[in-house]
């Protein structure tokens, strides 16, 4: 529901002509977003109708997030990037992007990984905390871990995951955060390996694969 209203508020914006020539939108970023705006109220309209909210809908909406989700973090890391855009607190609260944080003396990414648990299961998502393995009981990130990195893999059941089976995600800025997934892929093994990054982008260790099975 949040990324709904998110989502209502981004795309619009965004897509208002002097935006597009502002945060420098390429016409690609344009078909695919006024697309995807469309084909969302559609798809998201069948899934908060009580009527309508069933399996095939709670796919669609997940599968397009997905693909929503990778292209607003991408349109948001080109804004990121563009010194030319700044940004007033009220189009960042629209675009969902916070102020960028004072600097400050470099800090070395941690010496170790970060424990992942799984806390929650519904239908087609998996709700993981990055646990700190030397506070496990305060759920804030360590000193340096600005962001959390992490790779999953997909496998049938009993099969283990192989290292070129991993793909890298988006990483998170939370401790808390979401896995959603696809009807075919219910049934099967994810994999995820977890890791720190500090604020240069700097990389810490793999953690152990973690694994649990989509329902």
């Amino acid at each position: 529901m949040m990324f709904n209203f998110f989502i209502l508020a981004f795309g619009p914006f965004v897509l208002l002509p002097l935006n597009v020539i502002r945060f420098g939108i390429t016409p690609d970023q344009v078909t695919a977003l006024t697309a995807m705006l469309a084909d969302w109220k559609i798809k998201f309209g069948a899934y908060s109708d009580p009527t309508t909210w069933n399996t095939n809908s709670i796919n669609d909406v997940n599968t397009l997030y997905l693909k929503f989700f990778k292209l607003t973090e991408g349109i948001k890391k080109q804004i990121r990037g563009n010194i030319t855009v700044v940004l007033l607190n009220v189009e960042r609260i629209i675009l969902d992007m916070k102020p960028p944080a004072t600097r400050r003396t470099h800090v070395k990414v941690p010496d170790f990984s970060p424990v992942m648990v799984c806390i929650e299961k519904f239908s087609m998502m998996i709700k993981m905390i990055a646990m700190n393995p030397t506070n496990p009981f305060n759920r804030a990130k360590p000193d340096g871990g600005d962001s959390i990195g992490y790779r999953i893999a997909i496998t049938d059941a009993g099969v283990t995951a192989k290292p070129e089976d991993y793909e890298t995600q988006v990483p998170e800025t939370d401790t808390e955060f979401e896995l959603l997934f696809t009807l075919d892929q219910v049934g099967k093994t994810v994999w995820i390996i977890a890791f720190y990054i500090n604020a240069r982008g700097e990389v810490g260790a793999d953690g152990f694969a973690y694994s649990t099975t989509i329902i």
